[in-house]
């Protein structure tokens, strides 16, 4: 190549650069989409009076004691799994809980719901007949039936 073809062609990639440089310098990145979200107005009771508080655990993440009602917002729509509970006052190795339950979260909407709370038994742990330790938290959200008995 000649001197001529490269300087052309050097003035040619510095046009290039400038103009780029021009066109994008200045500017801010363009924002991420935004995800859309829902909020979720929770309600329980126990029998049927309505509680005070209640711990939230939304999709196994305990959220922090709230008022009821409660209101959770922003929340990311779609299928999420909720689950309550509170402790007995009057007694406290028992504690109120709700089986959990899904819920879908829809864009621009409150979504509604109200959930029973139950007394749960107290965790305890015993040997079965093969000598093996079985605590009942073991066996949380299945039917659980105990037999007692004395045998020598």
């Amino acid at each position: 190549m000649n001197k001529m073809n490269r300087t052309l062609i050097k003035l040619l990639n510095l046009s290039l650069l400038l103009i780029l440089l021009l066109n994008h310098c200045g500017k801010t990145p363009s924002d991420p989409p935004a995800i859309p979200t829902g909020s979720l107005k929770i309600s329980a009771l126990i029998d049927t009076t309505m509680v005070d508080s209640m711990a939230v655990e939304l999709n196994n993440n305990f959220l922090g004691m709230f008022p009821n009602p409660c209101v959770l917002t922003d929340l990311v729509i779609g299928r999420h799994q909720v689950a309550l509970s509170k402790e007995d006052p009057a007694d406290t190795l028992v504690d109120f809980n709700c089986s959990p339950k899904l819920v879908d979260i829809n864009a621009d909407d409150t979504t509604r719901i109200e959930l029973l709370l139950t007394k749960l038994a107290p965790d305890f742990t015993l040997e079965n007949l093969n000598h093996e330790q079985r605590a009942l938290q073991d066996y949380r959200g299945k039917v659980v039936f105990l037999v007692f008995f004395s045998y020598t």
